[in-house]
């Protein structure tokens, strides 16, 4: 705007240029602002040397920032160069660790946070071939099945009950169970027998037969 210095502060420099701006508004104000007493500036006042103060603490803060930039650079390089260095005596500790006490001294390697080392024991073609044959075992006893054998396995639909149930939905039902889709649908189930009907008797025959061979019956009374 009209009236207002045009230093440019809002667009990004970077630190040499703030560095070379504050040493030349320092020079100005040496130079212009000496003999002023009292210098008002954003409701501050100022002396020149004051002033001067101002840009100075700019371009300390600058050199400041710079130098913890390079000591942090240079702590960075440090660390890597000491965890490289710690990683090389590492691996010769754990070397050192197992050929004085042996790889089964676990609790000296714990002292240390070493783990024992695994075992690289080859194995032979007997124990791959038991191992083999095991997992097939397992797999049978478990019945784990692969990908191509569940697509092999489907259900059977009783295709008499599924017309029943068509046709009579409220009182039939559709059983699917496992197994071989050519499967003959079940028999129903057979008629009961009825028991036999006993033989009426015989017109006339009033009782069994005696003992000795006479006709069971009453005796009609004899006529005097």
């Amino acid at each position: 705007m009209e009236g207002q210095p045009t230093l440019a502060t809002k667009n990004p420099v970077n630190r040499a240029n703030i560095k070379a701006r504050n040493a030349k508004i320092q020079a100005g104000i040496q130079k212009d602002l000496a003999t002023q007493a009292q210098i008002s500036l954003a409701g501050a006042a100022y002396t020149p040397s004051s002033l001067q103060a101002v840009f100075q603490a700019d371009s300390d803060a600058i050199d400041a920032a710079d130098t913890a930039r390079k000591a942090l650079q240079q702590a960075v390089v440090n660390e890597k160069a000491a965890h490289a260095k710690t990683a090389v005596v590492l691996s010769a500790l754990r070397s050192y660790l197992l050929a004085t006490f042996g790889k089964q001294a676990v609790t000296v390697l714990g002292d240390f946070g070493f783990n024992a080392p695994k075992s690289t024991a080859i194995k032979t073609v007997a124990t791959k071939a038991a191992a083999v044959a095991k997992a097939k075992a397992t797999r049978a006893a478990r019945g784990t099945k692969g990908s191509v054998e569940k697509l092999a396995v489907k259900g059977n639909l009783d295709t008499t009950k599924l017309e029943a149930a068509i046709n009579d939905p409220l009182t039939s039902s559709i059983d699917a169970t496992p197994g071989n889709e050519n499967a003959a649908p079940a028999s129903p189930p057979a008629a009961a027998t009825p028991a036999p009907t006993p033989a009426a008797p015989k017109a006339g025959s009033t009782g069994g037969t005696g003992g000795d061979g006479s006709t069971g019956g009453t005796t009609p009374p004899a006529h005097s």
